[in-house]
């Protein structure tokens, strides 16, 4: 086998090698709208528990006002220790995000305060 011909093999296995690689890590990359949906509530109820732990202003009414405020056309539910506050019927997949919250309040006494926030969608 002649240089030219050995020289353009190699180059063409590396070729393909590369082209293989670009094809199967595209694949498995394929972003659709709903993951990004998922991405976009799950990231809005994080920020939403953080709100609350900051404020440390723990009333069930208000937390449903700024879950009303953030998710305007969203079902779902607020749960602060065993009080529940829902909007609209569950229906389809929930996405949710709670926090255990632990603290002590300005009495000296220690809390204790079970978060979670719930969005059907």
């Amino acid at each position: 086998m002649n240089k030219k011909a050995q020289s353009f093999s190699i180059e063409a296995s590396i070729g393909l090698i590369i082209l293989m690689l670009v094809f199967i890590f595209a694949s498995g990359t394929q972003i659709n709208e709903k993951n990004n949906d998922v991405l976009y509530i799950t990231k809005l109820e994080h920020d939403l528990t953080k709100v609350w732990i900051i404020e440390k202003k723990f009333s069930i009414n208000e937390m449903y006002k700024d879950f009303e405020f953030v998710f305007p056309n969203k079902r779902g539910y607020v749960q602060l220790n065993n009080e529940k506050i829902e909007k609209g019927v569950q229906e389809g997949d929930e996405i949710s995000a709670g926090i255990n919250f632990s603290h002590i309040n300005p009495f000296l006494v220690f809390e204790e305060k079970e978060i979670k926030v719930s969005v059907f969608n």
